[in-house]
């Protein structure tokens, strides 16, 4: 399977894997230059804490990167969630400009919001407060998150 087929909800956390003693290595290097040479990721299952998983293998350096997805019915739709949102919301935001303004005002902000961010660099969750959407007096609405967990 290719890693770009993997829909990015179903991950939940890498593991580094290595050989344990002398006798794996072998067995294990022809394993992770076969993915590394097919350029695909492995599926397998994994028992942890009393729990089988589906783990998704892919080469990293001398080793292997063992990532832990879920099952599909540990996966909420997300159509619970984006059922009730209107396609056009932007008239709001800037009204004065045309529809083309507008997405162009918009990919600024996304971009300018985005602009040197690196995952290593930002903080946990719980460190950072929430953005919430509010409209003020004039109807105009201010950006805003509102979170529901992907996963059961």
């Amino acid at each position: 399977m290719y890693k770009a087929n993997i829909d990015p909800r179903y991950l939940i956390r890498p593991y580094y894997l290595r050989p344990d003693g002398k006798v794996g290595h072998d067995a294990f290097a022809v394993i992770r230059e076969t993915i590394r040479e097919m350029n695909k990721v492995a599926i397998g299952r994994i028992v942890l804490t009393n729990r089988e998983h589906i783990i998704a293998l892919e080469p990293m350096d001398k080793g292997l990167v063992g990532t832990l997805l879920r099952y599909p019915y540990e996966v909420r739709s997300e159509q619970e969630y984006f059922e009730e949102i209107q396609d056009d919301l932007a008239p709001k935001f800037y009204p004065g400009l045309s529809s083309f303004g507008r997405l162009d005002v918009l990919m600024w902000a996304v971009v300018a919001a985005g602009a040197g961010a690196e995952p290593s660099t930002q903080r946990s969750a719980r460190s950072r407060r929430g953005l919430q959407v509010e409209a003020n007096s004039d109807g105009v609405l201010h950006p805003s998150w509102e979170c529901g967990r992907a996963s059961l």
